[in-house]
């Protein structure tokens, strides 16, 4: 009896074991393909339903992958792999998209090359530790995310560069610490009659940062774009618009300002520039940004890959996207266009930066 007992406990547990088998696939789906074609699908799957831009820029998704799917082959190296992943999400020229894979190093295969859309203006910090145009408090250095000074030509003139809106405290990520400090920077400047804002190759951050300091520019209240976030595997599958704003707050600066970016200004540095372009007392110049302002989330995969899908459409109050559309359409064009070029002579120490120069004649023009 005992080990009809024993015998009847095996099989109810076998039994169950049958039963719960099938309802954890049922409730947690099949194993993930961690094969070159499961990661390659995962990925165009993802972006299939996710990704916000393809109506914006023209893309043929399908198409896309009609290209790139039959250069997947099961005994392609991870490597290989990961290079034809980079070229096809090359063709969204969307510098908010990527993939990155421990110890992969990219090496663009000639089989599946990737889409030339990254471009890089002239930019070179020496202009500035050589003391040529701006003279920099000790304390302040050029390779901080915030520097200031004032123009060795003719010190009423002031000048900031804002290098990164990155680095936030607390784990809502707070206005970062480094940010507050315009404050100081606006009162150190509070004499001058006008400044330049440099913006040049700002990588982006938070909109922590990037509000708390606009606002210091703000001789008014305005909003300066909308954000729908994609809520749906449509096309058109948007959220309700949300609005972002400027306001005047702290220690302000409303004197004639020139605002400086060129296409390596992108991101969060894009939003910072739409809002002050809401103030009358700010004037664009320079070059293009780069055109990446929505949000990106960033995605894991079996193989320990992850990447990133931009899910947001972001528009100017004109309702027209700044997103790159093309090799030659993208990001906020300035009033006042002006060459990226720097011109170094080291022999001779000579260092010219004829952005930097165009923004400075243009502010004198500015100022009563």
């Amino acid at each position: 009896m005992k080990k009809m007992r024993v015998l009847s406990t095996i099989l109810s547990i076998t039994l169950l074991t049958i039963i719960i088998l099938p309802a954890c696939q049922l409730f947690l789906g099949p194993d993930p393909d961690d094969s070159p074609r499961g990661i390659f699908d995962t990925i165009w799957n993802d972006f299939d339903k996710t990704y916000a831009l393809f109506e914006h820029k023209n893309i043929d998704w399908k198409g896309v992958y009609n290209e790139f799917s039959p250069h997947v082959t099961p005994n392609m190296t991870q490597a290989e792999l990961y290079s034809l992943c980079i070229a096809m999400l090359s063709r969204l020229m969307d510098d908010h998209v990527w993939v990155w894979g421990p110890n992969m190093d990219y090496k663009e295969d000639p089989r599946w090359p990737e889409t030339k859309y990254h471009f890089s203006d002239e930019f070179n910090t020496e202009v500035f530790r050589r003391g040529t145009y701006v003279n920099f408090p000790g304390e302040y250095d050029i390779y901080e995310n915030m520097s200031y000074g004032r123009f060795t030509s003719n010190p009423e003139i002031g000048y900031i560069r804002i290098s990164t809106f990155t680095e936030t405290t607390g784990i809502f990520m707070e206005t970062g610490d480094w940010a507050k400090e315009i404050d100081n920077v606006l009162q150190a400047l509070s004499d001058t009659k006008g400044l330049v804002l440099d913006i040049r190759q700002n990588n982006g951050g938070f909109p922590a940062n990037h509000e708390y300091i606009a606002n210091r520019f703000a001789a008014k209240e305005a909003n300066y774009m909308s954000v729908s976030t994609k809520n749906g595997p449509g096309r058109n599958d948007f959220s309700t618009p949300l609005y972002r704003t400027i306001k005047p707050e702290g220690t302000r600066y409303t004197k004639p300002v020139v605002m400086l970016t060129n296409n390596t200004t992108i991101s969060c540095a894009e939003m910072f520039a739409l809002a002050l372009l809401t103030q009358d007392h700010v004037t664009h110049v320079g070059s293009n940004t780069q055109g990446a302002l929505s949000v990106r989330i960033v995605r894991p995969l079996i193989n320990g890959w992850e990447y990133t899908v931009s899910i947001q459409r972001a528009l100017d109050m004109n309702g027209k996207s700044l997103e790159r559309k093309s090799l030659t359409e993208a990001g906020i064009t300035p009033e006042y266009l002006i060459p990226a070029e720097i011109i170094i002579d080291w022999e001779a120490q000579t260092f010219i930066d004829e952005q930097l120069e165009g923004a400075f004649d243009i502010l004198i023009t500015k100022i009563p």
